[in-house]
C-alpha cells in the first residue's frame, strides 16, 4: 500500500475515539472503543500487517480533503478521468443515546459514472490477533481478540486476501452508497446499512452537534476560521466520559524518520492539557475547562501532592510501555511502542502549568470551590518541601534526574499564580461553599512569608 505523508490525513471522532482518514480514502488508524484501546486499523504503522479500510474510485488523478464548515465531518473529493466523486466520513454523536462508536462512510458521485473499490481488512489488538470472517445478509462480521466488528453494506461484499471484505461497484451521477462500521456488544445483532433518509438524518445530527458547539466561541478576530478549526481539533481529543484531554489520538508516529522517539501519546499530559484548557477558556468553552478541573481534582485526591506527568484518560496511574516488534513502524521507523514509561517520572515544571491553569480558570472560567482549593493546598504543601529536587524536566529525560532551570522558572510562575489565587480569595473571588468551612481551614502559609522566601530561593536557583 505504501505510506501517505502524515499531513495528508484528516481526523474524525465521536469524543471517545478517533480515526485518521488519508487523502487516498483509506482509514489507516482507528482504536475501538476508546482512544487508548487496541487498534483495529493501523496501516499507518505497518502498511502490510496493520489493517485498513479503503473506499475510493478504482482510478483517480488527484484528491483533496476539507471539513464541512464548522464541523468535524470530513469530505474527500476525488477527481477521476470519468468524473468527480466524494466520500463523507464521520462518527455520529447522539447526545441522548448510549455511544455506539459507529463510523459512517458515504460515497457519492457528483459527475460522470465511476467505478468504486472497497477493501476492509481489520487487524485486531495491534495486529497481534488473527480474525475470522462471516458474510451475512447486508454485510460482514469480523471476529478477533474477543471483539466483533460489523461492516454493514448496501453493495454485495466478497472475501479478499487475508480474510478481508472487498467490493467493486459502479455509481453514476447522483447515486451514492453508505457503509457503517460498528463494534458489536456481546448480545447485539448485526445491523443493516442505513437507507438514504436515515443516513442523512445521522449526518445532519452530527453537523448540528458540531455547529452548536463551535457557536459558543467568543473569538471574533481576523483569524476566526483558523481559531475555530483548532478548537474543533482540541474538542475531538477530549474523552467525554471523564473530561480528560489526550495529547494526541495516535501512537508511535516518529518525531523524525528512522528516529527512536516514537511515543504513545494517547494519554493525558497534565502540562499539555492545562495549556489547552486555558486556550478553550479564553475563547468561551467553559464547560470543557470545568470538567477538566473536576478530573484534575480527582487526581489530586490521595496523591499527597505528588502529581504524575501523565495519566490514563480514566485516571489510571500505571501505563506500562511495550514494544510491538511485529510492526515495522511508519515508513519503517520503529520501534512501535504502546504505553508510556514516563508516568512515574518527577517533572516539577508541570506544577507551574497546572496551578497557573487553576488561576486562569478562576479568573476567566468560574470561581474555584472549596474542594478545588483544598486540592491546591495539597499541591502547594508538597511543592514547598520538594521544589529543590532534581527532576526529569519537560523533555522527559529518561533514567536520569537533572537540575532543570526551566522547571524552576515554572515553579516561580506557580508561586506567582498561588499568590494571585490567595489575593483572589481575600477579595472573595474563590467561591465559598460549605458555609464557613474555609474560615476553619486557613490558606497555606506559602501565601505569606514562606511564599516570598520560596520565590527568592527559586530566583537564585534559576540564575545559577
Amino acid at each position: 500500500m505504501g505510506y501517505l505523508p502524515i499531513e495528508e490525513h484528516g481526523i474524525i471522532g465521536d469524543l471517545h475515539t478517533a480515526a485518521l482518514v488519508g487523502t487516498d480514502g483509506t482509514i489507516d488508524w482507528l482504536c475501538l472503543p476508546a482512544f487508548d484501546s487496541p487498534s483495529v486499523f493501523a496501516s499507518i504503522l505497518d502498511d502490510e500487517r496493520g489493517g485498513h479500510f479503503s473506499l475510493r474510485p478504482a482510478e483517480y488523478t488527484r484528491s483533496q480533503q476539507l471539513y464541512l464548515p464548522d464541523t468535524n465531518v470530513l469530505l474527500t473529493r476525488f477527481i477521476t478521468p470519468q468524473g468527480v466523486a466524494e466520500v463523507l466520513d464521520f462518527m455520529p454523536i447522539e447526545e441522548d443515546l448510549e455511544p455506539r462508536h459507529d463510523l459512517i462512510r458515504d460515497i457519492r458521485v457528483i459527475r460522470g459514472r465511476i467505478t468504486v473499490d472497497l477493501d476492509c481488512l481489520p487487524a485486531f489488538d495491534y495486529a497481534r490477533q488473527q480474525h475470522t470472517i462471516e458474510f451475512i445478509e447486508g454485510g460482514v462480521l469480523f471476529r478477533g481478540a474477543g471483539t466483533a466488528l460489523n461492516l454493514a453494506s448496501v453493495v454485495p461484499l466478497k472475501e479478499g486476501p487475508n480474510r478481508s471484505a472487498v467490493a467493486r461497484f459502479e455509481l453514476k451521477e447522483g447515486e451514492s452508497a453508505a457503509f457503517v462500521l460498528h463494534q458489536l456488544d456481546e448480545r447485539e445483532k448485526p445491523r443493516e446499512a442505513p437507507e438514504r433518509p436515515e443516513c442523512q438524518e445521522l449526518l445532519q445530527g452530527t453537523l448540528d452537534y458540531w455547529r452548536r458547539w463551535i457557536s459558543k466561541s467568543n473569538y471574533s478576530g481576523r483569524w476566526r476560521e483558523i481559531v475555530n478549526r483548532s478548537a474543533l481539533a482540541l474538542k475531538l481529543m477530549i474523552y467525554d466520559p471523564t473530561g480528560a484531554l489526550v495529547a494526541a489520538p495516535t501512537m508511535a508516529l516518529p518525531q523524525t524518520l528512522k528516529g527512536a522517539y516514537n511515543w504513545d501519546y494517547r494519554y493525558t499530559w497534565l502540562r499539555d492539557a492545562a495549556f489547552a484548557m486555558f486556550v478553550l477558556i479564553r475563547i468561551g468553552f467553559r464547560d470543557e475547562a470545568h470538567r477538566f478541573m473536576d478530573w484534575l481534582q480527582q487526581r489530586c485526591r490521595g496523591s499527597g501532592g505528588l502529581l504524575q506527568p501523565i495519566y490514563g484518560m480514566d485516571g489510571r496511574t500505571v501505563i506500562d510501555k511495550v514494544d510491538l516488534h511485529h510492526l515495522s513502524g511508519y515508513c519503517g521507523s520503529g520501534p512501535v511502542r504502546v504505553g508510556n514509561g514516563i508516568y512515574d517520572e518527577l517533572q516539577l515544571d508541570l506544577y507551574g502549568a497546572v496551578l497557573d491553569a487553576a488561576y486562569l480558570y478562576n479568573k476567566y472560567g468560574a470561581p474555584l470551590d472549596y474542594e478545588d482549593w483544598q486540592s491546591l493546598r495539597t499541591l502547594l504543601g508538597w511543592l514547598s518541601e520538594n521544589w529543590h529536587q532534581p527532576d526529569a524536566g519537560m523533555w522527559d529525560v529518561q533514567d536520569a534526574r537533572l537540575e532543570c532551570k526551566e522547571a524552576k522558572l515554572r515553579q516561580a510562575l506557580r508561586l506567582r499564580s498561588a499568590g494571585r489565587l490567595t489575593a483572589a480569595h481575600a477579595r472573595g473571588r474563590v467561591r465559598r461553599s460549605h458555609g464557613s468551612t474555609l474560615a476553619r481551614h486557613p490558606l497555606p502559609r506559602a501565601g505569606g512569608a514562606d511564599l516570598r522566601r520560596a520565590r527568592r530561593a527559586l530566583r537564585g536557583s534559576a540564575r545559577k
